[in-house]
């Protein structure tokens, strides 16, 4: 058995002070994440239980004060239909063997690198990959399916359309044509969300565009003066037009990374050609759902962001690290997912 508490390494290296190291990196690969779209839920088991609701607000009977029956038969406590999921478990593994330290010089010094600084590199290299894993879900969460890195589906019910009984709707920009209006496609859009949402509030709607898309929207005849003043403003003023180019009532933002998948081939975050649009500021449409880690310390515990602990190997030669984080991002309204097409 590998010795979990590791004495030889010291307490900093037991999980509580790697959880704690893991926690506190700053990691800038989580555009979305710091949007605060989704909003985080902390459980203490494995399965998440998200409740399909009818989005549409009910109005309220008004009765005279000190009436005992206050609430309708068909509250909103009645007909509870939930779907459930298990939280994705997302580990990194490594392995610091004698010869990565022994007579290894720390980067920019003359002198030798130590356990602790190995050990840090390593946890923010961990916590880069998770956490590009976690916006690729977030990302896959807002197309209304959670993708697995090799392009699976992660299982049936991660689907939320078919998970949630939801169509989703598609709107056909029709770019290539010159004569079409695109503030009107803005607004059939932005419509089309009011409506799946209901009485949830929004107060900004935003849409993620590939790079074809986005390139196609802006130099259209009736959307090219709008971003070349746009561009000019914002230059001006010394902003960045990467931050969103708002037009139609829409922030409209170029965002399609691609980054290496866990068999070394690139991974599209979106369709070329498309794009998807959603909106902000929802009460719990999006949610982040954390789970606790899979170990024994951390059982029927609630779930922290990021856990990281290490272990010494028997013969003394090498200590093994492993980086963790348990998190569902689910859209439980798909309908205000709204796809826009090239």
């Amino acid at each position: 058995m590998p010795n979990i508490s590791n004495p030889s390494l010291g307490r900093e290296f037991e999980q509580i002070s790697l959880t704690k190291w893991i926690n506190q990196i700053d990691v800038q690969y989580d555009l979305i994440s710091r949007m605060g779209l989704f909003k985080p839920v902390r459980i203490n088991t494995t399965v998440a239980a998200v409740e399909k609701r009818d989005t549409q607000t009910q109005l309220v009977l008004a009765r005279p004060r000190d009436t005992k029956d206050q609430f309708l038969k068909q509250g909103i406590e009645t007909n509870r239909d939930l779907v459930y999921f298990e939280v994705p478990h997302i580990p990194v593994d490594d392995v610091i063997q004698v010869s990565d330290l022994q007579n290894v010089r720390a980067l920019g010094t003359d002198r030798l690198t130590t356990v602790r600084e190995l050990i840090q590199r390593r946890l923010t290299e961990a916590k880069t990959n998770i956490q590009q894993t976690i916006e690729y879900f977030q990302l896959g969460a807002l197309q209304g399916r959670l993708l697995n890195t090799d392009g699976s589906l992660l299982g049936p019910n991660y689907d939320f359309f078919n998970a949630f009984n939801v169509t989703q709707t598609e709107i056909q920009f029709k770019l290539g044509t010159a004569s079409t209006e695109t503030r009107k496609k803005c607004t059939e859009a932005t419509r089309a969300i009011d409506k799946a949402a209901g009485g949830d509030r929004v107060t900004m709607y935003t849409a993620f565009a590939s790079d074809t898309f986005f390139d196609a929207f802006v130099n259209h005849p009736n959307t090219k003066n709008a971003y070349a003043n746009y561009q000019a403003a914002t230059e001006r003023l010394g902003g960045d037009v990467r931050t969103g180019f708002k037009f139609g009532g829409i922030n409209w933002i170029s965002y399609n990374p691609v980054v290496k998948g866990p068999y070394g081939t690139n991974v599209d975050f979106l369709p070329e050609g498309e794009a998807i649009i959603f909106p902000e500021g929802t009460r719990n449409i999006f949610q982040n759902i954390i789970a606790p880690a899979h170990t024994m310390d951390t059982v029927n515990t609630i779930g922290l962001d990021f856990y990281a602990r290490s272990w010494s190997s028997l013969d003394g030669q090498k200590v093994h690290l492993r980086s963790e984080a348990n998190q569902f991002p689910v859209c439980a309204n798909p309908a205000v997912l709204i796809k826009a097409i090239l």
